[in-house]
């Protein structure tokens, strides 16, 4: 796959149509987290974008909430692909929930590469922001998505249970690149 016309970028209001359309590609499959997106006209995508940026702040989260910044995978400047979510640190809570990086393709846009090649600009974001290393989960029995996490580098820690079920998951250390 050529990586080199995929980037990484905010969301601005100028990507409201192609949000949209990412928004019903994931609607297909019956994934219903941007319904309300869909649902509510301008007014819900500049509260979703102004979610977006609040996630990222430091300042005034809820106790306990470790902020973490959305980065939007485009393919030649038109197109958005997925997303990936980077937290700023890690906290023993955010092991139930994906560790620091979680990372999401469109449907219509699976399987074909980019869920490395996101992983992968991710990875160089937290180099970026001085996270010398960063703490991702998977399912136990999620092979396909472990041999990814295992190709950028990662280093398997511990399979440990979920606390509210009977689930394994598994626990990686993946060095952002940055040099001391």
């Amino acid at each position: 796959m050529n990586t080199e016309n995929l980037n990484l970028i905010q969301l601005t209001p100028e990507w409201r149509e192609e949000l949209l359309d990412l928004a019903r590609d994931f609607q297909a499959e019956g994934d219903t987290r941007f319904n309300g997106l869909l649902k509510g006209g301008d007014e819900a995508f500049f509260v979703f974008l102004q979610n977006l940026a609040d996630e990222a702040s430091e300042d005034d989260l809820p106790p306990g909430v470790i902020p973490q910044t959305t980065f939007w995978l485009v393919r030649d400047e038109t197109t958005l692909l997925g997303f990936g979510r980077l937290r700023h640190r890690m906290g023993d809570h955010l092991l139930e929930k994906g560790g620091q990086v979680s990372i999401e393709i469109r449907p219509s846009e699976r399987g074909k590469g980019y869920e490395e090649a996101l992983l992968g600009l991710i990875l160089a974001q937290a180099a970026r922001m001085g996270l010398s290393e960063v703490r991702l989960t998977c399912a136990e029995e999620d092979a396909e998505t472990a041999a990814r996490i295992e190709a950028a580098g990662g280093e398997y820690i511990e399979t440990r249970p979920l606390r509210r079920s009977s689930k394994q998951i598994r626990v990686y250390r993946i060095g952002s690149g940055r040099q001391d």
